[in-house]
């Protein structure tokens, strides 16, 4: 179970999936240099942002169940 305000809760499952991206990409033992790296970079750090700029900005809480 995940707690949080709805856009903590939102940014962190967009984040943790970024997240898998990113581990697949690397795991499918792509080149350092290649755009595929990059962009699962990128997009991974633009997640991260935006969940600490959720975590730091108050809305109201709200339960969802994440355990599937």
């Amino acid at each position: 179970m995940l707690s949080g305000r709805e856009t903590v809760v939102s940014a962190a499952d967009l984040a943790f999936n970024r997240l898998k991206t990113f581990r697949d990409v690397v795991g499918s033992g792509a080149n350092p240099d290649s755009p595929e790296l990059a962009d699962a970079i990128h997009a991974y750090g633009t997640v991260l942002r935006e969940l600490r700029h959720a975590m730091r900005h108050g809305e109201p809480r709200l339960e969802t169940d994440i355990s599937n």
